[in-house]
């Protein structure tokens, strides 16, 4: 038997638990979890005496989590729906994210925004498990030259060590720089629309206690911005 400490008060658990089936059961809503100080993901297990300090978007470090698994389920859903399609991401205006998509047949418009948005709203509904598996770094290279994701194998190239840790969704893997969230159920609060010749994508923010914020135009990021799906007639 061990001890769990949240919030001052103390749980006593015999098995192995999951944080994310810790915060079920005390109905905590969070994306990440300090143990003993120390930034978890909530499909880190526990079996020992602890303290967990569950962070919910309000805090900085998860809507870091946040931010990175959101890319993740946005460049899988827009796999699904194009193969193989080219996909650059970037930090833009207004605290959003920019996603640049390369030698695209086809036009970036409401129509592709719906379509990216019903497609990322079915991955979220069916609560699919990101998870995530340690390959060495040999097996990373050739995924990615497979993928030929350049500026990803450039990264391994200085990678000091052997192994690499991908996540995989549903046949989809990808390496991410940070912290993910366990299944795409915890991806509903976000924001697209178009940012001509690009999208951006907004998202909950610490600063404002985990609300999207109001976008704020700026001329040196774009020429055309329009509302989101839901705005669109």
């Amino acid at each position: 038997m061990y001890t769990v400490t949240i919030n001052e008060k103390k749980y006593s658990y015999e098995n192995n638990l999951y944080l994310k089936d810790i915060a079920n059961e005390l109905g905590i809503t969070s994306f990440v979890a300090k143990v003993n100080n120390r930034l978890r993901e909530l499909s880190y297990y526990v079996n020992y005496d602890c303290r967990i300090d569950f962070l919910n978007l309000d805090e900085y470090e998860a809507v870091r989590v946040y931010e990175t698994s959101l890319r993740y389920l946005t460049i899988m859903a827009l796999e699904k729906l194009y193969p193989g399609i080219d996909v650059k991401v970037f930090q833009c205006v207004s605290s959003s994210i920019s996603f640049h998509v390369k030698d695209f047949v086809g036009e970036i418009d409401s129509e592709f925004i719906k379509k990216l948005e019903k497609k990322m709203q079915e991955l979220i509904f069916l609560d699919l498990p990101i998870t995530r598996k340690k390959v060495s770094k040999e097996e990373a290279f050739a995924l990615y030259s497979q993928r030929d994701y350049l500026d990803k194998t450039d990264v391994l190239k200085y990678r000091p060590e052997d192994t690499v840790n991908l996540y995989e969704c549903d046949g989809y893997i990808n390496y991410m720089f940070g912290y993910m969230v366990p299944s795409t159920k915890y991806l509903s609060q976000f924001k697209l629309r178009l940012y001509y010749p690009d999208f951006v994508i907004q998202y909950p923010r610490g600063e404002l206690n985990g609300e999207i914020p109001e976008f704020e135009d700026s001329a040196k990021f774009g020429t055309q911005v329009l509302p989101a799906p839901s705005l669109l007639k």
